[in-house]
């Protein structure tokens, strides 16, 4: 049971309430995040650092690709499944799906080829031989 500040006790309050609490402030801070990127046009610097295929963008993507792009869509999927109902999210997790997929398969192949290239990387320890350059 929980008690308030005067220390009288709380019959029916929710065993988790600190929990929620949390979770819903990190739900609007994480909205107000991505509200603030939004306006202030953060894609203008995402993308081209893509396109060129920088090497930590590249680590960052496949956890972002497993856990925003995978997990999120398999959640949201079998979630409907599960309560017989359309789960927010839902019907834009099939192409979540499919684009995380080509990320993950995208990422990792160029991975491997920036990790053996010649030229200098945030992979590899500045000084050090690429394997089979010597």
């Amino acid at each position: 049971m929980a008690r308030t500040p005067e220390g009288t006790l709380i019959q029916n309050a929710p065993p988790n309430r600190g929990f929620g609490i949390a979770w819903l402030l990190f739900a609007i801070a994480l909205g107000f995040h991505v509200a603030d990127e939004a306006t202030h046009n953060f894609l203008s610097t995402y993308n081209p650092l893509a396109f060129r295929g920088t090497p930590w963008l590249r680590i960052v993507s496949l956890p972002l690709g497993i856990v925003v792009g995978v997990l999120n869509a398999a959640l949201h999927i079998g979630s409907s499944i599960y309560f017989h109902r359309w789960m927010p999210g839902v019907f834009s997790s099939p192409l979540l799906l499919l684009a995380a997929t080509y990320l993950l398969a995208t990422g990792t192949s160029d991975l491997k080829k920036h990790v053996s290239s010649n030229r200098p990387s945030l992979l590899r320890p500045s000084g050090t031989v690429p394997p089979g350059s010597f």
